[in-house]
């Protein structure tokens, strides 16, 4: 018998409603030694709750469900009680006192329902997705892939590769005979068309990683050009020193935006310049770093010097990706910005900062306009799908008259990829990664 878990699922703290999980054989048997009474399956029951010398901890509901219709396909029992501190404490303690029954480490309800076929390992990332969401395309990615979206493409390309394999037993059980030339013809059509899916779906800019972990916004430009005024204005809030002294930003400053749905995270950077000193030239290190590491590259120049296209121009050489070029101070702009790419703005002016913040979101666009879910959020799946393709198209290199067995063992390490996908085989070294990214109760 496995242990009965429990954990608050509710944030600690005072609350109107607090919530407790149990997952386990001994659900059923703390519902009945809390309130005295059998609990019907899927019925929330008004329940006066009491420890074992019956005095009252509670006036509250619980709810339990009998395995395996459950989330974790074990019995489990809900406790909604009221939440406060003495409450809580309360319930805690008397669930700690019972055999069998301990609290849940992090992640160990959703581990119970991957260990027992609720989830597969892609939903499971799905889950900790939707929980750690901030904005709205962070949540309809995570749904998609809690629903299965992820599971499904990968089971479709696994079991086709399957298929392609069972045809070509046929060649290799038959190979003394001739065999019509349909069956090969057949092989090499759907291996072909695979290929292509596998290659289409890494073709795809990163979307759904950009989705999840947030698009990578670098402010970089010559001292003292507006990089923190415009990490201020796009922030809502003073979050770097804004100075009229050279090298104020030394570090790298961090905030986090929601532009269009999509998660931004811009960083103000230590302003490029040759003259300086060495905790300086480490920040513009640092700047340079992360620039080359960014999604998009914000360049402000710094309009009221008269040589700052050429300086912000010399910046923009080193830069590889996408960049939007803006010249600040436009109300001191010395020389013409006609055909230079840059946009005048004074970032001081609240009109100029929304036309800034139109511009990120018309950069980021992109990444909004498919309306199918991504397929591909996490470096894992990344390197998996890879990881089969490059095996099919390994497989292409054998005859497949010739050397037919060849060719089967890159099918089984392309099928193989893929079960790694949904956690079906190979998993145990990042179970413990993945799911402690959980809180408790979860």
């Amino acid at each position: 018998m496995r242990e009965t878990i429990f954990a608050l699922a509710t944030p600690p703290g005072q609350s109107a409603i607090a919530v407790f999980r149990l997952s386990g054989d001994k659900s059923a048997i703390i519902a009945e030694s809390l309130s005295g009474k059998l609990h019907r399956h899927r019925h929330l029951t008004p329940s006066l709750l009491t420890d074992e010398g019956g005095a009252p901890l509670d006036d509250a509901m619980m709810v339990y469900l009998q395995a395996p219709q459950t989330p974790t396909g074990e019995n489990v029992l809900e406790i909604h009680c009221h939440g406060s501190l003495s409450v809580i404490d309360a319930i805690t303690n008397y669930l700690a006192r019972q055999d069998g029954v301990r609290l849940a480490r992090a992640g160990e309800f959703t581990k119970r329902a991957f260990d027992n076929g609720k989830m597969d390992l892609t939903e499971v990332e799905g889950l900790a997705d939707l929980i750690a969401s901030q904005t709205d395309s962070q949540r309809r990615q995570a749904l998609g892939q809690l629903k299965g979206q992820i599971r499904r493409q990968a089971m479709a390309w696994r079991q086709e590769i399957i298929t392609l394999s069972g045809r070509l037993e046929s060649v290799i059980d038959f190979s003394d005979e001739e065999l019509p030339d349909t069956v090969l013809a057949d092989i090499l059509e759907k291996r072909s068309a695979l290929i292509q899916d596998l290659a289409t779906s890494l073709d795809d800019e990163g979307r759904g990683e950009i989705i999840r972990n947030g698009l990578q916004v670098a402010l970089l430009g010559p001292v003292n050009a507006g990089k923190s005024t415009a990490l201020n204005a796009l922030a809502g809030r003073p979050a770097a020193i804004v100075s009229d002294e050279a090298g104020t930003t030394r570090d790298i400053v961090e905030v986090r935006l929601d532009i269009d749905g999509i998660a931004v995270i811009l960083q103000d950077t230590a302003g490029i310049r040759d003259e300086a000193g060495h905790v300086e030239s480490i920040g513009i290190a640092r700047a340079k770093q992360a620039a080359s590491e960014a999604d998009l590259v914000i360049i402000i120049a710094d309009g009221a010097q008269s040589d700052w296209h050429k300086e912000s121009s010399a910046i923009a050489e080193s830069i590889d990706g996408p960049v939007i070029y803006i010249v600040n101070k436009a109300d001191r702009l010395v020389g013409d910005v006609h055909g230079t790419g840059f946009m005048p703005l004074c970032l001081h002016d609240d009109k100029d900062v929304e036309r800034l913040e139109n511009l990120l979101a018309e950069a980021i666009k992109p990444l909004n306009h498919d309306g199918t879910a991504p397929l591909i959020t996490r470096h894992r799946h990344r390197s998996l799908i890879t990881k089969a393709l490059d095996a099919l198209q390994a497989s292409c290199a054998a005859n497949m008259e010739d050397a037919p067995e060849l060719v089967a063992e890159d099918l089984r390490v392309a099928a193989d990829a893929l079960a790694q996908m949904t956690g079906h085989i190979d998993v145990e070294d990042i179970l413990g990664d993945i799911f402690s990214s959980f809180c408790i109760g979860k």
